[in-house]
């Protein structure tokens, strides 16, 4: 105790144990000795783990501190983890749903398309072109769309050129169309 006026962990130990006494000595510094009051008892109401100062404080605040690091990583992993599985599900079947639908379709003699073009040009549209190949190679000489259907045969094979030369990167890629 430094001239009757009680040590930080005097302070400490009143504010932890008996809060009324801690806080009857602060009213009272307060209102006589506005030095101390600042820069001993203030850090107790100024710090949500009671005095600044205290070395138990400061690792109790850095546990914390961790733990809640910690809680929100695991928790942004999961929510990562949950999204990407939910996106590459929503793929995979929608994959399965466009195929499903033209399998179906293709197989239903009630085709909704009733010209070998419009046919193709079905097939074309998903970027099934083995399909679409098949289905414009049967369009006469006499319709009114065979020389479209000739030009998507070309573009098709050159795309089947392609994806052999570059070995199945340009799968994905649809060919450009000069309508």
């Amino acid at each position: 105790m430094e001239s009757g006026r009680p040590s930080r962990e005097q302070l400490e130990n009143y504010f932890k144990n008996s809060r009324q006494y801690f806080d009857d000595i602060a009213k009272h510094y307060q209102e006589v000795d506005r030095e101390y009051y600042d820069k001993y008892i203030a850090p107790f109401y100024n710090s949500p783990f009671g005095a600044v100062s205290s070395g138990a404080t400061k690792k109790a605040a850095s546990v914390i501190a961790v733990a809640v690091g910690l809680f929100i990583a695991i928790f942004g992993v999961v929510v990562f983890l949950l999204v990407s599985q939910s996106t590459d599900s929503s793929v995979d079947y929608e994959e399965r749903t466009t195929e499903t639908k033209s399998e179906s379709i293709e197989k239903d003699s009630d085709f909704e398309y009733k010209t070998n073009y419009e046919k193709g040009l079905y097939f074309y549209d998903l970027g099934r072109y083995k399909k679409a190949e098949k289905y414009f190679e049967r369009v006469k000489e006499t319709d009114d769309d065979y020389e479209d259907a000739q030009r998507r045969l070309k573009e098709i094979e050159s795309m089947m050129k392609i994806e052999d030369m570059e070995d199945g990167s340009a799968r994905q890629k649809k060919p450009e169309s000069s309508n």
